[in-house]
C-alpha cells in the first residue's frame, strides 16, 4: 500500500475507527516499520534478505509522521493499546516508535526470530547458538530498561511453533514447552502466546 497517498491513510484510519467503535481494545499494526518507503527506490547492495529489509524497506523517512497522524487522528480518541510488528526495527531505533505522545505503546521486534536465517531469509536456515539467543534478549531488555516497553514472544503466524523451532518437539516436547513458557513468563514486557 502506498502510505504516501493521503486518501489511503484516511481509509486506513476509517478501518481502525470501524473496529474501535465495535469495542476492540487494541490494534496490532502489521509490518508498521515498512509503511514509509524510500522514494528514490535504490537497488539493494546486499544479497542478504533481512539486511535488505533493514536498509531499504524499514524505518522510512515519513514513518514517525504516519504513526503520529494515526495516533492524533484515531488512537488518542479511544482507550486503545497499539502494538506494531517491526521487521527492521533495531535496539538503536526502537524508542523512535514508542514516543509517549506520538508513538505506539509497544513493538514486536524480530531480533531472535531472524537469528536462524541465512542470507536467503527463512527458507535459508542456519544453526543458532543459545548464547546468541540470550544475548539478543538481553540487548532488547537493555533497550527498554529506562523507557519504552517490549513484547515478549517466541512465535507467530509467520514462523514454526516455538517448541518445534526452539526446543525438542519429539522426545522432550513437554519439558521444552515448560522451559520456553518459563522464559516467556519471567521476561520484562508484555507476553504474547501464539497457540
Amino acid at each position: 500500500m502506498n502510505w504516501e497517498n493521503p486518501t489511503l491513510r484516511k481509509e486506513i484510519h476509517s478501518l481502525m475507527k470501524f473496529w474501535l467503535n465495535k469495542g476492540v481494545d487494541g490494534l496490532r499494526l502489521d509490518v508498521i516499520s515498512a509503511i514509509s518507503k524510500r522514494l528514490d527506490f535504490p537497488d539493494s547492495d546486499t544479497n542478504d534478505f533481512n539486511e535488505t529489509i533493514r536498509k531499504y524497506y524499514a524505518n522510512g523517512p515519513r514513518l514517525k509522521e504516519f504513526i503520529r497522524e494515526a495516533r492524533e487522528t484515531v488512537w488518542d480518541k479511544y482507550d486503545v493499546m497499539t502494538v506494531g510488528e517491526g521487521p527492521g526495527i533495531t535496539p538503536q531505533n526502537s524508542l523512535d516508535y514508542l514516543d509517549d505522545r506520538h508513538g505506539l505503546n509497544m513493538i514486536f521486534h524480530f531480533g531472535h526470530m531472524f537469528m536462524d536465517q541465512g542470507p536467503g531469509g527463512r527458507f535459508d536456515p542456519i544453526t543458532w547458538k543459545m548464547k546468541n539467543f540470550k544475548a539478543i534478549f538481553k540487548t532488547w531488555d537493555d533497550a527498554f530498561s529506562k523507557k519504552g516497553w517490549g513484547s515478549i514472544f517466541l512465535g507467530n503466524h509467520d514462523f514454526p511453533r516455538m517448541v518445534s523451532r526452539w526446543g525438542n518437539d519429539k522426545t522432550y516436547w513437554n519439558e521444552s514447552a515448560k522451559l520456553w513458557c518459563t522464559l516467556l513468563l519471567t521476561m520484562r514486557g508484555t507476553l504474547y502466546l501464539y497457540g
